[in-house]
């Protein structure tokens, strides 16, 4: 998926490799959307293993 973002026209672009649309930036689509990739993008590139609590790191080291 190619997202495009447009901070001045307020507008989103998304293209699945049909016809891209465009969906309003400030929606709650556009909300799902980026909360979907950056949980993708975060498992991908073991983004919650830099967390640590209380001085444990998230992968039990």
């Amino acid at each position: 998926m190619k997202v495009t973002i447009d901070t001045e026209a307020r507008a989103v672009t998304l293209d699945d490799g049909g016809k891209p649309r465009s969906i309003p930036l400030y929606s709650a689509e556009f909300y799902a959307v980026l909360s979907h990739l950056w949980t993708v993008v975060g498992w991908d590139q073991k983004y919650s293993y830099g967390f640590t609590w209380m001085g444990r790191h998230g992968d039990s080291r």
